[in-house]
């Protein structure tokens, strides 16, 4: 199970605008389903790398637009993902799914 710290519940609240109870589903979707740092690639990598510097030992995760940002099994704060890195990652996800289409 994943918790929400209040800090959590606070950020998702101010940079996600949903509540507590959104916030958990998010936060656990997000544990569970998100992108790992290691599976990003580009601007958004490099943006996760400086992250990662200043929060030692978290779980970042990508979700939904989203950075989510763990120690252990609890959410401590919500980053947007920035413009500069949203874009590469929607061409990323594009080619991707066009890759997919090839093969079928």
């Amino acid at each position: 199970m994943v918790f929400v710290t209040i800090h959590g519940a606070l950020r998702a609240l101010q940079r996600i605008g949903v509540g507590d109870k959104e916030a958990q589903r998010l936060a656990s979707e997000a544990y569970y389903s998100g992108e790992e740092f290691h599976e990003t690639k580009g601007p958004l990598r490099k943006y996760l790398e400086r992250l990662k510097e200043r929060r030692l030992g978290g779980r970042v995760r990508v979700y939904r637009g989203f950075i989510f940002i763990f120690d252990r099994d609890r959410l401590v704060t919500v980053y947007s993902v920035p413009d500069f890195a949203e874009e590469f990652e929607k061409k990323r996800r594009a080619r991707f799914s066009n890759d997919d289409d090839v093969g079928g």
